[in-house]
């Protein structure tokens, strides 16, 4: 199973100086991609050393919603980023509820 610690942070292709980016590859199709720095929903101390995260979880090439309302979630801590690896790879309904939350939050929306 794999865990946060298994991520390697690098320069993020195509983006500003200092954003990095870790994926995971968590089997059954899905990738986590993890980032912080220049330009993302992340915090980082004055040396340089990530606070929180933003998070992506993608199914092949689609994004799977992290939340009603964004496809990604931001300010994420470790133990939390760690908490979504986990469910991601144990909970076989996991994605499909995320998809069902937000065509539901979706429908309500828009009517």
């Amino acid at each position: 199973m794999k865990k946060f610690k298994d991520l390697t942070f690098d320069q993020a292709p195509h983006s500003v100086p200092g954003h990095r980016q870790g994926k995971l590859d968590l089997g059954n199709g899905l990738t986590l991609s993890v980032v912080y720095g220049a330009g993302t929903y992340s915090d980082v101390a004055e040396d340089g050393t990530p606070e929180t995260y933003e998070v992506a979880l993608f199914y092949g090439n689609d994004f799977v919603p992290l939340s009603t309302s964004d496809e990604v979630i931001g300010w994420r801590t470790e133990s939390e980023v760690e908490e979504l690896i986990y469910q991601a790879q144990t909970d076989e309904y996991f994605v499909k509820k995320l998809i069902n939350d937000k065509a539901e939050y979706t429908a309500e929306l828009y009517g």
